[in-house]
């Protein structure tokens, strides 16, 4: 026999828009199904004062399965359910268990809508159990959330990144794990104690641990540290409230990287402070940066040549190419997201020119279809 509850969370954002889910995700629902389990037994016990721990068997059987993801961004339609063996259904410990995971999956979502008010999360629920929101919406970005509906009211909790940093800091904690990407040389690797560090655009240094299987890529990276090879590292990372960067926790990829790599060329761009060149030049916007390296790594395809990115004295982007006689260059303006394309033969001096919205999937499609064809004819030139 089978017990169950359904949970509908809507996940929203851009990711999310084509109704799939990035696998990763799923380990925030694993987190959330320790959680709930936690929770379940926290309030048995708050019922029942008179026992130390809970019955044998409580959560046997207990499991989280995702069953379809409905339309609506997306929508994971997941089951909370307990498998009771047919020889123990005569027994009342299966429907005492599945209430209790009903009023944790409620408590859970009541804490992330009282987010804001601290001291109103710690009474509904003690700090301990906060702490499971360091693992649940890790995964999410900036402009996504989980929203969980309200038992009886027609209205969403909204976990987001803002809300999830609200319940670690009720926890009393002073830390916080996130996903990094980290992009830099490698100038130094310890092998006795398997660490290296990477230097990041600022000049700080980050000390990782060194599994194995990513040893021949950092190995690599360290050998050409004095031709600034460098390498993107994966993983997470554990910082204070205040967003500073205090440790690596765990790595999960290593990538040696392109010498034109964008993202890394971006972080260097966004170091840039007003006044630099010759005391000219606008600092990039930041926002406006990261906006841009998000679209192009989504969307630049992977076999057309990598650009190279300068940043203009008007504090814009350029991205040129040269195929051939042609030079092709794109000026991003990071504030407004328009983008003004533009083609020179300089045998010929034929030129073409388009203003673009680089928030229309449709002009990033002109801007690739025009490079691969270049790239083509500078190819049989």
């Amino acid at each position: 026999m089978s017990l169950e509850i359904i949970l509908r969370p809507r996940l929203t954002g851009r990711r999310f828009e084509e109704h799939g889910i990035p696998l990763e995700l799923f380990k925030d629902f694993v987190a959330l199904e320790e959680m709930i389990v936690e929770v379940a037994k926290y309030h048995y016990l708050k019922d029942h004062p008179e026992r130390q721990r809970v019955p044998r068997g409580f959560t046997d059987g207990v499991t989280l399965k995702l069953l379809k993801v409905d339309k609506g961004s997306a929508v994971p339609l997941i089951a909370v359910t307990q498998t009771i063996p047919e020889q123990l259904t005569l027994f009342p410990i299966a429907p005492t268990t599945i209430t209790y995971l009903k009023r944790a999956i409620e408590t859970i979502t009541k804490v992330i809508d009282e987010s804001s008010n601290s001291e109103a999360v710690r009474k509904r629920l003690p700090e301990k159990f906060l702490g499971y929101f360091d693992r649940i919406g890790r995964s999410l970005r900036e402009d996504e959330a989980i929203e969980f509906p309200l038992e009886g009211e027609n209205r969403c909790a909204r976990l987001t990144l803002e809300t999830r940093k609200k319940l670690i800091q009720a926890s009393h904690s002073k830390e916080l794990t996130n996903e990094i990407q980290l992009r830099g040389m490698v100038p130094e690797v310890d092998k006795d104690l398997n660490t290296f560090h990477v230097q990041l655009v600022d000049g700080s240094k980050v000390k990782i641990p060194l599994a194995m299987q990513y040893r021949d890529a950092v190995l690599e990276a360290f050998n050409g540290y004095s031709n600034r090879v460098r390498i993107l590292v994966q993983g997470i990372g554990k910082f204070r409230l205040d967003g500073k960067l205090v440790g690596v926790e765990s790595v999960e990829h290593v990538t040696l990287l392109d010498p034109l790599d964008v993202r890394a060329r971006l972080e260097e761009l966004a170091a840039l402070e007003d006044g630099w060149l010759d005391g000219e030049g606008k600092k990039l916007d930041s926002s406006g940066l990261r906006w841009f390296g998000e679209r192009f790594s989504q969307l630049f395809p992977e076999d057309l040549p990598l650009p190279y990115a300068y940043p203009t004295v008007e504090g814009n982007l350029r991205l040129e190419w040269t195929f051939g006689t042609r030079e092709v260059s794109l000026e991003v303006m990071l504030d407004d997201h328009l983008g003004q394309w533009h083609v020179l033969d300089v045998d010929t001096d034929d030129e073409d020119s388009r203003q673009l919205n680089l928030d229309e999937d449709r002009d990033w499609t002109y801007v690739f279809s025009n490079l691969k064809q270049y790239d083509v004819k500078g190819t049989d030139q």
